[in-house]
């Protein structure tokens, strides 16, 4: 299982089996609180943000950032 992906320009860094930091540019953009299975839709290049993920609490990730 790989730590980190990029998607897009999006560095995606899996923190713990729950939680994803999420930067840009090496910028914090935010924090996916992810379910079972997710990590594993990112490693397969799934785009959380192309796909108006939340983030687990209620924001919309944005590349922009959120929350």
């Amino acid at each position: 299982m790989k730590k980190t992906v990029a998607i897009n320009g999006i560095q995606y860094k899996l923190i713990s089996n729950e939680l994803v930091e999420v930067t840009k540019n090496g910028e914090r953009l935010g924090e996916i609180f992810i379910n079972s299975g997710d990590w594993e839709l990112i490693e397969g290049g799934v785009d959380p943000i192309a796909e108006a993920w939340e983030d687990g609490i209620g924001n919309v990730l944005s590349p922009e950032g959120w929350g």
